[in-house]
């Protein structure tokens, strides 16, 4: 009996012929780091993802970078908390 994959469910079966696809948390950042291992399947069948979430970081006191009304760059580089900046650990 072959191993079961990430790509056995019915979700994931349907983003097979997906190119781009979106991962998203909306709980201050720690549900999308649990979202990483779908991440990693799709990455691993040569789709283009993007990461995103809503953070509870007070974003007036960190140096993201705006792009566009209430939405921020954050990388390696930006400068933050560590405490509390799950998208920051990511970065890293």
């Amino acid at each position: 009996m072959a191993a079961l994959t990430l790509f056995d469910t019915p979700l994931l079966h349907r983003l097979r012929n997906c190119e781009r696809v979106l991962i998203v948390g909306a709980g201050g950042g720690f549900d999308l780091l649990s979202g990483l291992p779908l991440a990693f399947a799709l990455h691993e069948r040569h789709k283009t993802i993007f990461l995103a979430n809503l953070t509870f970081t007070a974003v007036t006191r960190i140096g993201a970078q705006p792009v566009a009304a209430g939405v921020f760059d954050i990388d390696a580089e930006t400068s933050g908390p560590m405490s509390y900046f799950p998208e920051k650990h990511l970065a890293v």
